[in-house]
This record gives C-alpha cells, structure tokens and sequence, in this order.
C-alpha cells in the first residue's frame, strides 16, 4: 500500500513538472524525468506524440509505455467492448471462471499529428 501511495504521489509531481501533462508524466515515470527534460529541450517541444514522431530521444520502451496505459485505461473503462464472445455473458447466468485473452493494442498518428489507439481481439 505504501509503495502505491508514493508511486502515485510521484506522477501527480510529474504531472505538476510537466505543467498537467499526463503523457509526459507517464514517460517521465519510465524513463526518468531528466530523460523527459532533455528530450523535450533536444525536440522543442512539449508533445508527447510530437517528440515521439521527430526521432529517437527516448528509448521504444518509453513510446509504447503511454500507448499500453491509455489502452489499459480504455479496458478498464469499457471492459465490455473488449470482452471476447466466449466471455460475455447474459445477466442472471452464473460466472464461470475461464481465462481471457485480451485486444492487442497499437498506436498511431495521422497527418495532423492525431493519436488514435487500435486493438485487435
């Protein structure tokens, strides 16, 4: 509980040193913040998916680590649009317990520098 605690205070003061940005927050939490910092000052820039486009400043584990949670937050969210059919069941049916295998997750960006998130079930 207490590494919970104090793992959720250091992103809400990542949050606050990247000025409300939980991208960069997240990416600082993997890669480290003084990685973020120099990456943000050899890119010019404060966006995430922007810096992520231009080049190599922050290794492919820290590209995928913001993709991975936002997916794992839309799960979480919307457990029922990423159920399998074998898993979905009436309401009122007993629970069975079985395994699930869940959507595999990517990222991309258009022209306009929009991020969309796609998952295969």
């Amino acid at each position: 509980m207490k590494a919970t605690l104090a793992a959720a205070r250091y992103l809400k003061d990542l949050k606050d040193r990247f000025h409300g940005d939980w991208y960069l927050a997240w990416a600082g939490y993997n890669a480290g913040e003084g990685k973020v910092d120099r990456a943000i000052r050899r890119e010019s820039t404060r966006d995430f998916w922007r810096m992520m486009s231009k080049g190599r400043t922050l290794r492919a584990e820290t590209k995928h680590y913001v993709p991975k949670l936002i997916a794992a937050a839309l799960i979480a969210k919307h457990p029922e649009r990423f159920a399998s059919r074998s898993t979905t069941r009436r309401p009122g049916t007993p629970t069975k317990s079985s395994s699930r295998t869940l959507p595999i997750c990517t990222s991309s960006q258009d022209r306009r520098h929009h991020h969309r998130i796609h998952c295969a079930t």
